[in-house]
């Protein structure tokens, strides 16, 4: 990582800031008539939270009929399992953050496809 960070020019980091700068905090869609807010930590609305806050369990979406997902806050954190870490779907909260960032023994890589909820790992 900090290879691909580093080897950029000034230019090109100053490119990629002001394009993180410009990018939304959150976005929202429809998929086969459900609706989805993505978001990176939480579904507040303070920004620093919707980037850094921590899910916890008790966390739920603040709408009835839209799905969250988010990332940002590790899985095992909710499921406090020593087993590779899985989606964990909440209280119309979905986290997708199965640690694959962290490079350990638990950490994975998981898609989830919309359509149908579908979930791989690698």
């Amino acid at each position: 990582y900090q290879d691909l960070v580093f080897e950029r020019s000034k230019e090109e980091r100053e490119a990629i800031l002001e394009l993180l700068a410009s990018a939304p905090l959150s976005e929202s869609a429809v998929v086969d008539g459900r609706e989805y807010y993505f978001v990176h930590a939480l579904p507040a609305k303070k920004d620093y939270d919707k980037l850094w806050g921590i899910l916890k369990v008790r966390t739920k979406s603040p709408w009835r009929k839209k799905t969250v997902v988010v990332g940002h806050s590790p899985t095992i954190l909710l499921t406090q399992k020593n087993e590779p870490m899985r989606i964990w779907h909440g209280r119309g909260i979905t986290d997708i953050d199965c640690g694959c960032g962290h490079n350990d023994m638990y950490s994975q890589l998981a898609c989830l496809r919309l359509e149908d909820m579908r979930e791989w790992y690698i």
